[in-house]
Parts: structure tokens; sequence; C-alpha cells
């Protein structure tokens, strides 16, 4: 739920404006909540191994077919945008930090196969409580700085001057700034990324099974902990897309952190963006290799 997503909120809500915004998380959030205790409960009286089997075993083998193939599909558009993204910041923080131009190409191959390959070897989503630690400290400090920053430029409204531009002062719209259009356009674009931001259901079978102790107590953890987990993503997404959106105002661009300038004293941004994807990516290409062979 904590991720990269991290990176585009803050556009996608200075998109939308706030009204918006709020009422699609809102909704999202409910929505998921309510669905969860449903999927957490399939999973404890069908024994599902996986979200496949859950769906055969709840409706018919060849709606979970069909469901699976669609999961594959989408979990490859996913990681290769994150092996896009991922690149992308790195290079930036390559360039950044020590001036050199990385070869983009070079610098996907390594990322794929010195980086990511050695985490789909993992054999089971316990283990990923070991890296997940490393990626909750990157997630903390990233979340951390924006809401210390946008404290400390709140009594002047005005971010920084990045070199050779203009100021970016602070700036939320209610609604979309755009024709009729154009924030339908917007809707439609951006309210499935906010509602993916909350989505780990495809994992609860997984949850349900791996956990030790009988299987009542097991279903009440996954339930509770899907519940915590949504709330206090919920809570960082707000903070971090809020301000985060009031911080640019209308200079906000995709991934606008990673844009600006060393000497615009944002030195944190220029460390955790990076990490963000690249620590997160481990997690859908793991359930992609669970996809495919259950």
């Amino acid at each position: 739920m904590l991720g990269a997503s991290l990176l585009s909120i803050s556009f996608i809500i200075a998109k939308l404006g706030w009204v918006i915004a709020l009422i699609a998380i809102a909704f999202t959030v409910i929505f998921d909540i309510y669905m969860y205790k449903f999927f957490v409960d399939i999973s404890h009286y069908t024994q599902a191994q996986s979200y496949r089997e859950l769906t055969e075993r709840a409706v018919s083998k060849k709606l979970s077919i069909v469901l699976e193939v669609s999961i594959i599909i989408s979990y490859f558009g996913v990681m290769t945008a994150y092996i896009i993204i991922s690149s992308s910041l790195v290079m930036i923080f390559i360039k950044n930090v020590i001036g050199y131009d990385a070869n983009k190409y070079a610098v996907k191959a390594i990322l794929s196969f010195c980086v990511i390959f050695p985490l789909t070897l993992l054999k089971s989503l316990k283990q990923l409580s070991k890296v997940a630690a490393i990626s909750g400290v990157a997630i903390f400090t990233f979340a951390l700085s924006i809401i210390v920053y946008f404290f400390i430029h709140v009594g002047s409204k005005q971010l920084c001057v990045p070199d050779g531009s203009s100021p970016i002062k602070y700036n939320l719209n209610a609604f979309p700034n755009v024709s009729s259009v154009t924030a339908f356009l917007y809707f439609l674009m951006y309210i499935p990324s906010l509602q993916g931001n909350f989505t780990v259901h495809t994992t609860i079978p997984a949850m349900v099974r791996e956990l030790q102790g009988p299987p009542v107590l097991r279903k009440r953890v996954v339930h509770i902990s899907l519940i915590v987990a949504v709330i206090l993503a919920l809570i960082l997404q707000l903070l971090v897309g809020f301000m985060g959106a009031a911080m640019f105002g209308d200079d906000i661009t995709f991934l606008q952190l990673s844009h600006l300038a060393s000497g615009s004293g944002l030195t944190y941004y220029h460390w955790c963006m990076p990490l963000l994807p690249l620590l997160h990516i481990h997690w859908f290409f793991i359930q992609q290799k669970f996809q495919l062979l259950e």
C-alpha cells in the first residue's frame, strides 16, 4: 500500500483538485475495508492456496482463468513501469550527487539483474519482512521530509527557487483548473491510480495460509492487520499527497521532486526517491512469480 505511489499522489491530487481527490480516496478506503472482510472470510472457508484457487472454488474455473490472465498482464505492466521509474530516478540521483550522466540502458540492466532478480528468488511472503524493514525506513523518511518541508515554508508560502526558474509557490485548487472535458479525462486517468494505492486483495489467501495458529485466529489477525495497514497508508497518503500538492502548487509535474536541483535544499528527496520504487518493486515481482507457479 505504501511505496512508489507516494511519488505520484501529490501530482494526482493537484490535477483532480482536493475536493474530488478527497471524495475518491474516502470512497476507495471504505470500499476496500468492506471488501477485505469478504476476501478474508472466503480465504478462510475455502482454504485456498492462491487468489486463482480462491476464485475457482468460490465462483468457477473459467472465471478464475480469465482473472488470473488479467492479473498477470496487469503485473507485467506495473513491473515495467516500476523499472522505468526506478531507472529514471537512479539516473537523476547519480547526476545530482556526482554529476555523471549514466546510460539509461545500463542502469535498467543493472537494476533488473543485480537488484530485482535476487529479490525474486524469495520463496515465501514471510521473507519479505526483512526487505520491508529497509523499505519502511525509506518510505517514512520520505513522508517525514514532505511534512517537515511543508511546515518550514508554509509561512512564506514559497517552497524554493530552482536554478534559472521562477519561485515555486504554495497553492492547492479545490477543483481541476481546466476545461470540463479535460477534467473528466483526469478523472478517468487518475481515479484508478488512487484505488490501486490500497489494493492487496491478491495476497490475502497467501497471508491467511502462511500464518501460524488456529484458522479462526489467523482469519481475525489478517483482517485486523489489513484494517490497520489501510488506515496507516491512508494517513501517509493524505499527508504526503495534500502537503506535496500544496507545496508545488501550479508548478507540479509528475515526479516533480526528483527534478529539483540539489541546491534547492531538498537533499533527503534525492536519497529517498530512488529507493521507494526500487524497494517496493520486489513485492510485485514475487507476487508475479507466485501467480505463475501456483
